[in-house]
C-alpha cells in the first residue's frame, strides 16, 4: 500500500480521534438513520455553498468599496495608476479565497465525521477501520485513490 500524505493522516486521525464505534451495526439502517444521513449531506452542502456565496460577495463588496471609496473611480486612471488598486484587490481576495478553501476543507472533513458517526462506522477499532478511515479522508480531501492493488486485484484494471 501506498504511503498516505501529512494531510490524509492528519485527517483520518481527526476522523478517528472523534469516533467511538466499535463495530457496524448488525442490523439494516433505521428510517430515522437514514433521514439523518440524508440530513447530514445536506447540511454539508448548504453550508459549502453558503461559503460560496459569502465568499463571492465579500470580494465582491469589496471591489466596489476600493475602486469607488478608496480609489474614487477609476475611469480616469491610467493602467500604471491602477496597480496599487489591483494588488490590494488580489491580496484581499487571496486571503478570503484562501479562508474559503479552508472552510470548505473543514467543513468537508465534519460532514464525512457526521456521516460515519450516524452510520456508527467504527474508525479506530476492527480489521478494516485503518482502510475505511484512510477512504474516508481521501473522500473529504478529495483526494484521488490511490492506485494500490486492493487483495492482489487491480481496481483500476479495465
Amino acid at each position: 500500500m501506498s504511503e498516505p500524505s501529512v494531510l490524509e493522516r492528519w485527517a483520518g486521525d481527526y476522523l478517528a480521534q472523534r469516533n467511538s464505534h466499535h463495530q457496524i451495526p448488525p442490523r439494516p439502517r433505521s428510517s430515522a438513520e437514514r433521514r439523518d444521513l440524508v440530513r447530514a449531506c445536506r447540511r454539508t452542502v448548504l453550508y459549502a455553498a453558503l461559503a460560496g456565496i459569502l465568499s463571492g460577495a465579500l470580494i465582491g463588496g469589496m471591489e466596489w468599496y476600493m475602486r469607488e471609496v478608496i480609489a474614487g473611480g477609476m475611469q480616469d486612471m491610467t493602467l500604471k495608476e491602477q496597480l496599487p488598486y489591483w494588488a490590494g484587490f488580489f491580496a484581499v481576495a487571496g486571503v478570503v479565497s484562501a479562508i474559503e478553501i479552508l472552510f470548505l476543507y473543514w467543513n468537508a472533513l465534519r460532514g464525512v465525521l457526521k456521516i460515519s458517526d450516524i452510520a456508527q462506522v467504527p474508525l479506530r477499532h476492527g480489521s478494516h477501520a485503518l482502510l475505511i478511515k484512510r477512504g474516508l479522508a481521501r473522500v473529504a480531501l478529495e483526494f484521488p485513490s490511490p492506485r494500490d492493488h486492493v487483495y492482489g486485484i487491480d481496481p483500476y484494471a479495465r
